[in-house]
């Protein structure tokens, strides 16, 4: 008996701007994903904080869960913040079902994302002080 993989977008928007925040599913084929060490891969959409001029890097592909340690890869949405190397600040969307991440909007009202953000980068820049 054949077990089929999961099949989860993958792109990023730096390279392909239609993977962005409008997402054109139309536009990218789904691949499958495969077992890493007998795990399971999930599908998975990573939005990092807007830059200056607007602009959000997006990335969706398959996850293997655990490899990022202290990442919560359960489905649903998820705020990971890293103070080792580079201060990374991003969402984590997780799904494990066929073609899930395509969603072009994680969060419904963008204010909501823009307040975390700054609650973030506040709480970095006084505990850098």
């Amino acid at each position: 008996m054949a077990v089929l993989s999961l099949r989860c977008y993958t792109c990023d928007n730096y390279l392909s701007p239609p993977c962005g925040p409008d997402f054109r599913a139309y536009q990218f084929d789904a691949k499958p994903c495969s077992d890493v060490g007998g795990i399971p891969q999930i599908c998975g959409k990573q939005v990092q904080p807007p830059l200056e001029g607007g602009w959000e890097g997006i990335i969706r592909s398959c996850y293997t869960p655990g490899t990022i340690p202290g990442l919560n890869t359960s489905n649903g949405c998820h705020y990971f913040h890293s103070e080792s190397g580079n201060f990374t600040t991003a969402l984590y969307c997780f799904c494990d079902t066929d073609n899930c991440n395509h969603a072009t909007r994680t969060l419904g009202n963008r204010s909501t994302l823009t307040s975390l953000l700054f609650f973030v980068f506040s709480f970095v820049l006084i505990h850098l002080s």
